[in-house]
């Protein structure tokens, strides 16, 4: 009973907001991310260039930003050329037990959708050379960011 009770709590606090964390890399900071907000004054004060292509990086169920294929999704893009790849960490939004992180995909992609609709409408970022790329649980949540576009279309979404 009490184990019940427990997970119950847990699926419940799932649905409180939920901690996301975007992280843009580009050719001027290949290595270290720059934490970015919906703010003019933190993407103002970022590498971001909403002339260039941006990539949206989603990791899965039991990852974090850091995790091995993230960064190897960014080298890739970077070295094609003048790229913004954002990174999302939702790592604080997932939990270990798989149900639960199901639970909070929706809210993850909305947020998502949210930075992608504020680059969009305030610094000019264009949808047709936005992509989003979500590995395993990560593609759910790609999905749900696509979903939640207010103005137009992805111009791919990627499930890995």
């Amino acid at each position: 009973m009490l184990d019940e009770l427990e997970k119950q709590e847990e699926m419940q606090s799932r649905l409180l907001p939920v901690p996301v964390t975007f992280y843009l890399y580009t050719n001027r900071n290949p290595s270290k991310g720059q934490k970015i907000t919906e703010s003019t004054k933190s993407i103002n004060n970022s590498d971001f260039d909403a002339k260039n292509p941006t990539r949206f990086v989603i990791h899965g169920w039991t990852q974090s930003y850091k995790a091995g294929m993230n960064k190897d999704i960014r080298a890739a893009w970077l070295g094609r050329g003048k790229y913004n790849v954002i990174v999302v960490d939702w790592d604080r939004a997932r939990s270990v037990d798989y149900a639960s992180s199901v639970v909070a995909v929706p809210k993850v992609g909305k947020k998502v959708a949210s930075m992608i609709n504020y680059l969009v409408d305030q610094f000019g970022m264009s949808l047709d050379e936005t992509e989003v790329i979500g590995h395993s649980l990560g593609a759910h949540v790609a999905g749900y960011a696509g979903k939640n576009i207010k103005n137009g279309l992805l111009h791919a979404i990627v499930g890995l």
